[in-house]
């Protein structure tokens, strides 16, 4: 919006303030009016930009503010005049334009994302390299001892100490190198749905018998990944519904065909194949929704998570092509929803 101050009328630091109802004006000339606009933590800026614009030689004013918070979310605007001064110097108008940056600064935040998520990933897959060479040392001299003789109870008890702890360290290092990209990878055309089959009896086990486990598949779509790391982002998201619930409670998994136009994402839209777990947990506080895929993150008390397992979904996910949504309402559960794209059947089914 464009706007024109006439200083000469009002004040000496008259500047742009609020739209008023009918939208006909956007400024008025009333200092307090315009701060109003300006998010709390921005306002002292904003004075100092508006105060250097009228005092200075220049008279050019550009400065970038938030509004105030609203429950659309946080909007950043762009604020750019200029003063017209009469032949004796003094100010007499402020004219410029002001024009909404919100898109800008969120493209900007993803690709300080993308970028410390980068790095991350580089130093994570050096590390489970270098971490993976160490277990396999471990556990090749654990299976030598075995193999050495019949130990006694003792030393048998801390052998399967040992190789215990090397395969929680593999399983670890298997996140990481999941995370960084670096793990080998067969893309092949596959159905989720076989995927879900594959595992259930085994993701039962896993979540204990004070968790009932249910698992709804409507779908025999196809899509383009690997076996595995689909494997593995059932493996996590479950392990992360199972952990939201100490008291026990119902997890639905669920295989289903879906357009995404019907759900807020970023992906194009088409037909895509989603799996989606539900759980009855604690659910996600508003305040980590925006870093719960972060590396390295996690609310659990210490010792008690790595930070790895949604930000290993995350990576594979979207490694895939598709993008993992999340809904949660704190107290009463959250939803994990991954989407990847469909892929025609191939000639010969072999994964049915």
């Amino acid at each position: 919006m464009t706007w024109d101050i006439d200083l000469v009328a009002d004040a000496v630091n008259a500047v742009p303030a609020p739209v008023d109802a009918d939208g006909r004006s956007f400024f008025r000339t009333v200092q307090q009016s315009f701060i109003a606009l300006v998010h709390p933590d921005d306002r002292e800026r904003v004075r100092r930009a508006l105060d250097t614009a009228l005092h200075s030689d220049a008279g050019i004013l550009e400065v970038e503010y938030r509004r105030p918070p609203t429950p659309e979310g946080e909007r950043w605007v762009l604020s750019k005049g200029r003063v017209t001064r009469d032949t004796e110097g003094l100010s007499t108008h402020l004219s410029g334009i002001t024009i909404d940056v919100t898109d800008r600064h969120r493209l900007e935040d993803q690709l300080r994302q993308a970028q410390k998520m980068d790095a991350l990933g580089q130093l994570a897959g050096g590390v489970a390299h270098d971490f993976n060479n160490r277990l396999t040392i471990i556990r090749m001299n654990g299976e030598l001892l075995a193999e050495s003789g019949p130990p006694d109870a003792d030393l048998q008890l801390g052998l399967d100490e040992i190789m215990h702890a090397a395969d929680r360290g593999a399983a670890l290092a298997r996140q990481l190198l999941a995370f960084s990209r670096r793990q080998p990878m067969q893309r092949e055309r596959l159905q989720p749905a076989a995927v879900v089959r594959s595992v259930e009896s085994m993701l039962r086990r896993l979540v204990g018998s004070q968790i009932e486990l249910s698992t709804v598949i409507t779908t025999n779509g196809w899509v383009e990944a690997d076996a595995g790391q689909l494997e593995q982002v059932l493996l996590n998201l479950i392990v992360n519904a199972r952990d939201a619930m100490p008291d026990g409670g119902r997890i639905r998994l669920r295989a289903f065909d879906v357009d995404v136009s019907d759900f807020r994402t970023d992906l194009e839209s088409g037909e895509y194949v989603a799996l989606e777990v539900r759980d009855e947990g604690v659910g996600v506080a508003a305040e980590h929704l925006d870093r719960i895929f972060e590396p390295f993150f996690t609310t659990k008390p210490l010792g008690e998570g790595t930070g790895l397992g949604l930000s290993t979904v995350h990576g594979i996910v979207t490694q895939f092509g598709g993008h993992l949504l999340v809904g949660s309402v704190p107290g009463a559960g959250a939803t994990f929803t991954a989407f990847l794209p469909a892929s025609p059947a191939p000639a010969t089914s072999t994964h049915a």
